[in-house]
């Protein structure tokens, strides 16, 4: 859960089979730094940058208010075309059936590969930690922690560089998008 300044409580004050209380804050856009990345070249830095804006935006698109519009601002191609897809995308997918995440503590890890082009990487292999609640109907029904392997494809779209793409990566495959490590 959130303080009133978006950061992580130490102790949680939610009843695990209920749904978090208005005073558990889901960080929206507007409270967010969720400043569009926008430069000529995405070095390692900004692009972990834009990937931890990402996982905090996932809080308000997958999360009860199943706002869309905001990942315009991070992502592009297949995975925007996956949220904005008002007929069988992921978010449809959970408004339809009264459903939600709740995500908790995201944190990047450790950086495994980048684009060798230092101020002009495409590609990036990371881990990222992430804790989520699954809401059905309001009622809690599980949760998840875990460290995943993922991979980021990063492209320029009008001057701001934009997520193109991404996978759980496992062993030397990523497994959602067949893409290979490079």
């Amino acid at each position: 859960p959130l303080d009133e300044n978006g950061d992580n409580k130490s102790n949680s004050s939610s009843n695990d089979n209920e749904t978090p209380s208005s005073d558990d804050k889901i960080a929206t856009n507007d409270e967010t730094e969720n400043t569009p990345i926008v430069t000529n070249g995405l070095n390692r830095d900004s692009a972990s940058r834009l990937i931890e804006q990402w996982l905090e935006a996932k809080k308000v698109i997958f999360g009860p208010s199943y706002n869309r519009e905001v990942a315009h601002q991070f992502l592009m191609g297949s995975p925007l075309a996956d949220i904005q897809n008002k007929s069988e995308g992921a978010v449809t997918w959970l408004d339809n059936n009264n459903a939600y995440y709740y995500y908790g503590h995201q944190e990047i890890g450790e950086i495994f590969q980048t684009d060798p082009h230092e101020n002009r990487i495409t590609w990036m292999i990371l881990k990222i930690y992430e804790e989520r609640q699954y809401y059905q109907r309001g009622r809690y029904q599980y949760s998840e922690a875990e460290w995943k392997s993922s991979k980021y494809e990063f492209m320029l779209d009008a001057g701001t560089w934009k997520i193109s793409d991404f996978c759980i990566c496992q062993d030397d495959e990523c497994m959602l998008c067949d893409k290979p490590y490079v």
